[in-house]
């Protein structure tokens, strides 16, 4: 985990928040990062990570992506459905546990 949180200080413009709520209502530290622009990774968009505030273990995250923008001179005004304003994924954790083999479920 302390390699993480470090990895995550690396990230340009991320930023942590106390005393919030995850995407279920559980309380949570959130660390929130917006790309402008595209990244490397082809993120673009907003990304928020969530820990649970004791223990700082993985909560969840959310990923809001940016609309999708054409290249220059494209027009795309009869191609994409009204409304297409982005998306949005959301992965929760809400349960954990140690296994004495892979594959198994606790």
């Amino acid at each position: 985990q302390a390699g993480m949180f470090r990895a995550l200080a690396k990230i340009p413009g991320a930023r942590v928040e106390k005393g919030i709520k995850d995407y279920i209502g559980r309380p949570a530290i959130g660390v929130t990062v917006n790309y402008p622009r595209t990244t490397a990774s082809g993120h673009l968009g907003k990304q928020e990570i969530w820990f649970d505030p004791i223990t700082y273990a993985y909560l969840g995250e959310v990923e809001r992506a940016a609309p999708p923008k054409p290249p220059p001179g494209v027009d795309t005004s009869h191609a994409m459905p009204a409304g297409n304003d982005g998306s949005e994924l959301i992965t929760i954790r809400d349960a954990w546990g140690v296994v004495n083999k892979p594959g198994a479920r606790p």
